[in-house]
């Protein structure tokens, strides 16, 4: 996958971040899709992440691909684009084909937040959002196939 729009990536994960629902405890936007897998970008609060990964999210490591912010009003920065989509690509590489199938990676967190891509099979996605995986919506893609 290649990022085809850097600054809405950024924007779209800012946007996550900064308009996070109160009363859920996950937010996830498609970001792209090839012809067998999809990609999104999701955002958990404390609770939401703990309870997906089992994992406390005050003893994780600062040191994820996305630095953590200095200061709640400074906007996440996205330092190596390339980077980026390398990440991406072997997230969706990590992903089989034969069961209903995802692989995580863990970007970055901030004060409150985590911030994870996902890569999905077709399976995988049908059974993780209950929907078709041909009618998911691309308004908010950002990656395309190379």
């Amino acid at each position: 996958m290649k990022i085809t729009d850097a600054h809405q990536l950024k924007q779209l994960i800012t946007d996550m971040i900064t308009n996070f629902p109160h009363n859920t405890c996950q937010s996830s936007c498609f970001i792209g899709k090839t012809d067998d897998r999809a990609i999104a970008i999701t955002v958990y609060d404390i609770e939401g992440f703990e309870c997906e990964y089992s994992e406390d999210f005050h003893d994780m490591s600062d040191e994820y691909f996305l630095p953590k912010p200095l200061n709640k009003d400074e906007k996440i920065n996205i330092p190596d684009m390339h980077k980026l989509e390398q990440l991406i690509n072997e997230t969706i590489i990590d992903v089989v084909d034969f069961l209903p199938c995802q692989s995580s990676y863990l970007l970055g967190k901030t004060y409150d937040k985590a911030i994870v891509i996902h890569a999905y099979n077709i399976r995988g996605f049908e059974c993780e959002y209950d929907k078709n995986f041909h009618e998911i919506d691309d308004r908010h893609f950002c990656l395309e196939p190379e």
